[in-house]
């Protein structure tokens, strides 16, 4: 059996992971509002 140990658990990965995401859907999300400013539907 290996034993897990807390020394390998890469915290700081998924902290980065959540940053770039976070990131990402904010620009997606202030893209889109711009593009639909932009370009008038009807």
């Amino acid at each position: 059996m290996a034993e897990h140990n807390d020394e390998h658990r890469p915290r700081g990965t998924v902290v980065l992971i959540y940053i770039f995401l976070a990131c990402f859907v904010i620009f997606t999300y202030l893209n889109w509002k711009q593009l639909s400013d932009v370009w008038t539907v009807g």
